[in-house]
C-alpha cells in the first residue's frame, strides 16, 4: 500500500523514512528518487538513496539521483563527491556522460567554474549521442562566459631544417675578402618542441566594456639531427631556446548598434625575451586598435602601438618603435574565409642593427569545406626589412622574407575537446648580405580547442 501511494503521488505529498524506503525494490526506489528529485522534492530524494546505496554502494543510479538532489540543496561539495563516485564506477559512455556532467554542475554552482569545464570536456568526450555532445559543448560554452579566468593552451612538436635561424652559405663576403662561417652561424637542422599558455582574468566587466589581465607564456627549445652535431659540435639544442613572458592590461568598449557597432580596445604590456637561458629583450608596449564591419560579411580591425625595449645582447641598448597593422577579415559566397593583412614598423636606436624599417603583407584562405575530415587553411606572407647600417656593407642592409604555410584542423578527431593540427612550413629570406640568407622548412603537429 505505501508503494502503491507514494509512486502514484510522486513523493511529493508522501514523505518516506528510510525504514519505509527499504520496503520498496530497488527498481521502484530509483525510480521514485528520480522523480522526487524532478519535481523538487530533493530531501525525499536524498531518503530514497540513503536506503539504495546501503543495500549497494555501488548503485549508480543512486549516486546521480544524490549528487543532483545535494546540488539543489545548496550542499556542492557533497554533490560534487557523489558525482566523483558515480564517475569512478561508471562504465558506458551514458553513464560517464551523466556523472561528469553533475560534477559540472556542483562545481559551477560552488563557483569553481574552471574545474567545471574540465568536467564538461569529460563529458563531451564520452557523451553517448551527437545530441548529448551539443548539449555539453553549450553548458562549457555557458560556463566559460561566466568564467573571469580563461585558459589557452598550445603544444606543438616539430621537424626545422634550421633551429638557430643560422646562413645557408659557409662563407660571405665581407668587403671582397671572404670569410668562414663558424659551426653556429651555419643553419643547423633537428627537431622543435614549444608550449605556450595564456590565461586572461577578467578584472571587471558591463554591458559595453571589459578589463582584462593576461598573462602570455611560451618556450621553445631543440633538438639537434647527427648532421648538425657534425657541424657544431659543441652546440646544443638549448642554446637556441627562445621563451617569452608577458603581461597585457586592456580593455575594451563597445559603441554603436547592429551594423555600425565597433570595439575599441587599448592594451599596456610588459613583457621580457630570453635566448639561450640569457636575458635578450625587456620591453614596454601601449596600444590602440578598433574593430568594426565593413560589410555583412567583413570586419576590418586596425591598431597602432608604441613600443620601448632594452637590450642584453649588446651593450643595453635601448630601441623605440611604432607599428602600424590592420587586417581585413571576409567570408565568401561559398562558406571559405579569407583575410589579408599588412604591418608597418619603424625602430630607431643607437645601435646600427636596430634602426630599421619593416613591412610585411599576410594573406590566408580557408577552404570552405573539409577535406578527408580536415579544415585547411593555406597562407602566404611577403616581407621586407631594410636596416638604416649594417658592418658588412657601406648602404646598410635589405633583407626580404617569404613565406608559404598548409595547415591541416583535424576538428572531428578531439580528445576532451582538443583536435591535431598538421602544418607545413617553408620561409626563404634573401639579404644583400649573404651572411643572413636563411632557408627553413617544417612539419609541426599540435593540438588546438575545438571549443
Amino acid at each position: 500500500m505505501l508503494r502503491s501511494a507514494c509512486l502514484a503521488m510522486s513523493l511529493v505529498l508522501c514523505p518516506v523514512s528510510l525504514a519505509q524506503a527499504q520496503t520498496l525494490t530497488p527498481n521502484d526506489m530509483r525510480a521514485a528518487a528520480i522523480r522526487a528529485v524532478g519535481v523538487g522534492d530533493a530531501r525525499a530524494a536524498l531518503t530514497l538513496t540513503d536506503a539504495l546505496l546501503a543495500r549497494d554502494a555501488g548503485d549508480s543510479v543512486a549516486l546521480n539521483v544524490r549528487s543532483r538532489a545535494l546540488r539543489n540543496l545548496g550542499q556542492y561539495a557533497a554533490a560534487e563527491k557523489a558525482g566523483r563516485q558515480a564517475w569512478s564506477i561508471a562504465d558506458t559512455p551514458a553513464e560517464k556522460f551523466s556523472a561528469a556532467t553533475l560534477v559540472a554542475q556542483a562545481l559551477a554552482s560552488d563557483g569553481k567554474k574552471t574545474r567545471a569545464q574540465f568536467w564538461l570536456r569529460r563529458a563531451a568526450h564520452n557523451a553517448p549521442s551527437e545530441n548529448r555532445r551539443r548539449q555539453a559543448i553549450r553548458d562549457f560554452r555557458y560556463v566559460q562566459a561566466s568564467n573571469p579566468l580563461q585558459t589557452s593552451l598550445s603544444f606543438n612538436i616539430s621537424p626545422t631544417s634550421n633551429a638557430n635561424n643560422g646562413s645557408t652559405t659557409d662563407t660571405f663576403n665581407w668587403f671582397g675578402l671572404p670569410l668562414t662561417l663558424n659551426g653556429t652561424a651555419r643553419a643547423l637542422s633537428g627537431v622543435q618542441y614549444s608550449a605556450s599558455g595564456a590565461f586572461r582574468y577578467r578584472l571587471k566587466e558591463s554591458a559595453t566594456a571589459k578589463t582584462d589581465l593576461t598573462l602570455s607564456l611560451q618556450h621553445q627549445t631543440y633538438s639537434l639531427s647527427s648532421e648538425a652535431k657534425s657541424i657544431a659540435p659543441d652546440a646544443k639544442g638549448s642554446d637556441f631556446a627562445f621563451t617569452a613572458a608577458q603581461l597585457t592590461l586592456g580593455r575594451e568598449w563597445i559603441t554603436g548598434r547592429g551594423a555600425k557597432k565597433r570595439f575599441t580596445g587599448t592594451r599596456l604590456t610588459l613583457g621580457k625575451n630570453w635566448y639561450g637561458g640569457d636575458a635578450l629583450t625587456d620591453y614596454a608596449r601601449i596600444g590602440a586598435y578598433t574593430r568594426f564591419q565593413v560589410s555583412p560579411t567583413s570586419i576590418a580591425q586596425v591598431g597602432l602601438d608604441l613600443e620601448t625595449q632594452k637590450r642584453h645582447d649588446g651593450g643595453g641598448d635601448t630601441a623605440n618603435a611604432v607599428a602600424l597593422d590592420g587586417t581585413l577579415y571576409r567570408t565568401l559566397a561559398n562558406g571559405a574565409r579569407v583575410s589579408f593583412g599588412g604591418n608597418l614598423r619603424r625602430s630607431v636606436s643607437d645601435r646600427d642593427d636596430l634602426d630599421f624599417t619593416f613591412g610585411s603583407v599576410v594573406a590566408s584562405y580557408q577552404l570552405p569545406k573539409p577535406v578527408l575530415g580536415a579544415f585547411v587553411t593555406l597562407r602566404g606572407e611577403l616581407a621586407v626589412r631594410e636596416f638604416d647600417d649594417s658592418p658588412y656593407t657601406i648602404d646598410g642592409r635589405r633583407d626580404v622574407t617569404k613565406g608559404l604555410g598548409l595547415e591541416l584542423f583535424f576538428a572531428e578527431t578531439d580528445f576532451y575537446g582538443f583536435a591535431p593540427t598538421v602544418s607545413l612550413n617553408g620561409n626563404t629570406r634573401d639579404s644583400d648580405v649573404d651572411l643572413y640568407d636563411t632557408r627553413n622548412l617544417g612539419v609541426e603537429v599540435g593540438f588546438r580547442s575545438v571549443f
